[in-house]
């Protein structure tokens, strides 16, 4: 290749600037057209991020879909042997435990002509679950003096970490545990009770608290055991050994899960528990007899149908995805705590028909509908500033909340291009 010649300038004695390139074209870059270069360049990219923000402003909105709860009832057949879910079956399992106990019950008969204390306490319930007290349920504090509930109450459920509670008028016992009359040690402040019928366990979930002083409580005896006192244990005990057995039953099931059965349920309904009294031994010849006690034992079975809940859900759920669900709705998820049983049929030939109820949370498919509906509230939304969007899109009967979130971080008001705006919708499936 021959000599190139390129004229660039003139040095100081004006003679001509060459380059002599063999094998390829060069061109001097003197400092001053290097600097001027860089300086438009970084200008260039100065202008394009101006622009890009300026003009091209952006607006991301989260929708959270409003939840509906609809029930779903569906008719299910329990068996004994195994089965398979889809054909709406679920197989149950028999689970009986007998539980016999000794109680300790105090004579009453010493010709009490005192009066017992009578005050006011707070029953707190921290069990998911209502709890029923019968009357004359006792109550006992940490001295053991007993005092006994003065008619039928429900307890509340638990909502979260808050109890329930109710608040009811208790009344002293004439004999504390160890036999002796309360009298006017039952005038007692401000203490916590025990339901002494419950295990150590259930006394942590079932208990009452009384905040103000008890009065009226005057101590004069004359200790006798008389025929109204075996009455009342013969009744007592019953009451005692259905709250004992039950106890047993629920700790049998937790035997149960804990060698691999943690699916099984135990229906809250009553009508799937049978208890029955096997014998109660009553000591009657002691009537008349000058002591404080007296001791009783009795013997109960108790008998109960578990089986898989999340085989029943599982039916109900997919009941309700063929039979519930709009062509515009999705199922988050079937709410566990509303399971009820509407009808039960009594077992007949080894199975148990049921009518079962629960609630579906459903909420609006922003997938089947999507670009209807988002295009609607970005045609309604453009251009309009936060508080205009928000309010719009706060009234939307599919959506629950809502938030926006606009760039660059001082823009003031959604951009006016539709193709700007974002939409993301939160996951709401439980």
């Amino acid at each position: 290749m021959g000599k190139i010649t390129y004229l660039l300038g003139l040095d100081n004695l004006g003679k001509k600037e060459e380059v002599q390139e063999v094998s390829q074209f060069r061109v001097k870059v003197t400092p001053a057209s290097k600097k001027a270069f860089v300086s438009i360049l970084s200008l260039s990219l100065i202008l394009l991020v101006g622009i890009s923000v300026f003009a091209l402003p952006h607006a991301t909105l989260e929708l959270t879909p409003k939840l509906a709860n609809v029930p779903v009832f569906s008719n299910i057949t329990m068996t004994a042997a195994p089965t398979d879910v889809s054909s709406r079956q679920i197989q149950y399992q028999e689970i009986s435990v007998e539980y016999e106990k000794e109680f300790e019950y105090a004579a009453t008969g010493k010709k009490f002509e005192g009066t017992n204390a009578k005050g006011r306490v707070r029953i707190f319930n921290r069990e998911g679950k209502a709890r029923s007290i019968v009357g004359n349920s006792r109550l006992q504090t940490q001295e053991g003096l007993v005092f006994l509930t003065t008619g039928f109450v429900t307890v509340p459920p638990a909502r979260g970490q808050t109890p329930g509670t109710i608040d009811v008028v208790v009344e002293a016992r004439d004999l504390d545990v160890s036999g002796n009359y309360i009298g006017d040690r039952g005038n007692i402040g401000p203490t916590k009770f025990t339901f002494p019928a419950l295990t150590s366990s259930s006394q942590q979930l079932l208990y009452a608290e009384s905040f103000e002083a008890f009065s009226g409580g005057v101590t004069k005896v004359d200790q006798r055991i008389t025929a109204t006192d075996m009455e009342t244990a013969n009744k007592n005990i019953v009451t005692d050994l259905e709250m004992l057995a039950e106890e047993e039953l629920r700790a049998e099931l937790v035997r149960k899960n804990l060698s691999g059965n943690v699916d099984l349920f135990e229906p809250a309904d009553p009508r799937f528990v049978s208890k029955e009294l096997l014998g109660v031994e009553i000591p009657r010849d002691l009537v008349g007899a000058a002591q404080p006690s007296f001791k009783a034992k009795g013997k109960m079975r108790v008998r109960a149908y578990y089986y898989k809940k999340d085989d029943l859900v599982s039916i109900l759920e997919s009941h309700f995805k063929d039979h519930q669900l709009t062509y515009n709705q999705q199922l988050v998820g079937m709410d566990r705590s509303t399971l009820s049983f509407a009808n039960i049929f009594p077992p007949r030939d080894a199975q148990i028909k049921v009518t079962v109820k629960m609630n579906g949370v459903v909420s609006y498919s922003f997938a089947s509908d999507s670009d209807a509906l988002i295009q609607r509230i970005k045609d309604n939304i453009v251009g309009a500033d936060r508080a205009r969007a928000m309010a719009y899109l706060q009234n939307l009967p599919e959506v629950d909340a809502v938030d926006i979130q606009l760039s660059p971080w001082w823009q003031k008001t959604l951009p006016t291009l539709k193709e700007n705006i974002s939409v993301r919708i939160k996951d709401v499936r439980k």
